[in-house]
């Protein structure tokens, strides 16, 4: 099934390669490819279809945060939003998307730092049990999407 990419943030779509790089620099990681080629077509967008198992349960992928600021959100963007989260998620995992009960999709490096795995972040479970693994790739990750 392909992806649809649907507006969800008020943004310019394509993050600039200067953006994406400003980004891996302060995280200190250099992104997949698959997911640099999301931010530059579809920051601030969400797909369609939308949902994906983690765990027993299913989640879904609301909004690819972005790497391009929008002047006043301090919400909505991958420094900010790390900064709000960083105490709770463990270093090494870095949050890319938001879903819609406020738990995150994230790059897991901690185990590669060449080959980061999609996780899941709940941000309602214990710090032992708060992560949870979705996909070996982001490719994967859309490839498994539902509706």
């Amino acid at each position: 099934m392909a992806i649809v990419w649907e507006p969800y943030l008020d943004i310019a779509p394509n993050a600039s390669e200067e953006d994406i790089a400003q980004v891996e620099q302060v995280f200190g990681v250099r992104f997949p490819a698959d997911y640099r080629a999301a931010l530059r077509e579809h920051q601030g967008q969400g797909p369609a279809p939308s949902a994906f198992n983690v765990g027993r349960g299913n989640d879904v992928f609301m909004v690819l945060l972005p790497a391009t600021r929008r002047a006043g959100d301090n919400q909505y963007h991958l420094l900010e939003d790390y900064e709000t989260m960083r105490d709770y998620i463990p270093e090494g995992v870095v949050p890319i998307a938001e879903t819609p009960g406020g738990n995150r999709i994230c790059l897991d490096y901690r185990a590669d730092a060449d080959a980061p795995t999609i996780v899941h972040w709940d941000h309602e479970q214990d710090e032992d049990r708060a992560i949870r693994p979705i996909a070996p790739s982001f490719t994967a990750l859309l490839d498994a999407l539902f509706e």
